[in-house]
């Protein structure tokens, strides 16, 4: 048979024929496929992702599928370990020491929250043979075998700064540790003939006359129980003690103390102290029920509603307060003032102050 020859598809019955199916199915193809994209898009619009995003992360599928582990591995965190925070400030200390010359002796003074509580003297001096001061010494005592007081005795002829400090780190430490002022307390050692200042049963200081109050009153009794007074209200605001362990309660003569004035009735010149804290809402000797706040005072035998005007030598205030309490019996002291009216007077730090009280009706 002979090869025909066409110049043109159309001259083709069959190839044309073929043709046509070719292009119907490549054409029906392109159509599903751009169905398929037209939907993909329309769902990942209907999610909030672009359909760019889904193009591109068919595309690396592969690769993240390789690299993705079976499973996720969990990391359990430990329990926070608690540690002290850093830079924390220390406990502020309340005592300090003071070096300074008394009567051309060494002495240290002890400071409790800006307040002088006590002196610590140095040994005295004497002229030798060349004109030149030589400290005397004092006895020495074995102190083997020897009970803590006896040893506190044997160490007042340590330098006074030694004493001193050893004090102001032991009253720091009962305030860091949150003491209980109320167990400050003073004794009379009649064997020892000394006073003794101790915090819950342990020795705190033994007063001398190497070791005073810094602004004595002219009574050892006074001075102790005044420098007892002045620890309890810087540690923690104690009431005042008006009484000395083991010592017999002197006998108080009020008449020795007046002194007729003319525009008042008499007057009376001692040491006031100021109780409140502890007995608030109590009742008072005359039967009231006591304020701490109330301008009243404790006095030993002025009549009940007595009004007297007190004034602090220290500093020249006055108020005037009304007696319903009995009190103080010790200490020599003259006047127990309530606490708010030691507030006006500028009682509260000291404790006791030098008054003066002039008995009006």
């Amino acid at each position: 048979m002979g090869l025909q020859l066409y110049t043109s598809v159309s001259e083709c019955p069959f190839q044309w024929t073929i043709m046509k199916q070719k292009v119907l199915v490549s054409l029906t193809a392109i159509l599903a496929a751009n169905t398929c994209l037209l939907s993909a898009g329309k769902a990942s619009q209907s999610q909030g992702v672009p359909t760019h995003q889904i193009e591109s992360t068919s595309q690396t599928l592969p690769d993240q599928q390789a690299t993705v582990p079976a499973s996720p591995i969990l990391e359990i965190p430990t329990a926070p370990t608690l540690e002290e925070p850093e830079n924390q400030p220390a406990a502020e200390a309340i005592s300090k020491v003071h070096a300074h010359k008394v009567s051309g002796r060494d002495a240290v003074t002890v400071y409790v929250k800006d307040i002088p509580v006590i002196t610590f003297l140095g040994a005295k001096s004497t002229l030798g043979a060349s004109g030149e001061k030589v400290a005397t010494t004092a006895k020495t005592i074995p102190l083997q075998n020897q009970s803590p007081l006896d040893l506190a005795i044997a160490q007042v002829s340590q330098d006074p700064i030694v004493r001193a400090t050893a004090l102001a780190t032991k009253l720091n430490q009962l305030s860091q540790s949150s003491f209980d002022a109320k167990l400050v307390r003073v004794s009379w050692k009649p064997q020892k003939k000394v006073y003794v200042i101790d915090a819950d049963k342990e020795l705190l200081v033994v007063l001398g006359k190497e070791t005073v109050l810094p602004n004595s009153t002219g009574s050892s009794a006074r001075d102790a129980l005044k420098i007892t007074n002045l620890m309890r209200r810087q540690l923690g605001n104690a009431p005042a003690l008006v009484s000395i362990v083991g010592q017999p309660k002197p006998v108080w003569q009020p008449n020795s103390e007046w002194v007729s004035t003319g525009t008042v009735r008499f007057q009376i010149k001692g040491e006031a102290s100021w109780y409140g804290p502890g007995f608030h809402g109590a009742r008072t000797a005359n039967g009231e029920s006591f304020n701490q706040y109330a301008m009243t005072a404790a006095h030993r035998t002025l009549p009940f509603g007595t009004q007297i005007r007190v004034t602090n030598l220290n500093n020249g205030r006055s108020v005037v307060v009304r007696i319903n309490d009995r009190g103080p019996f010790s200490g020599g002291r003259v006047l127990d003032l309530s606490k708010g009216a030691a507030s006006q007077l500028g009682v509260i730090s000291s404790g006791v102050a030098p008054v003066r009280i002039d008995v009006l009706r």
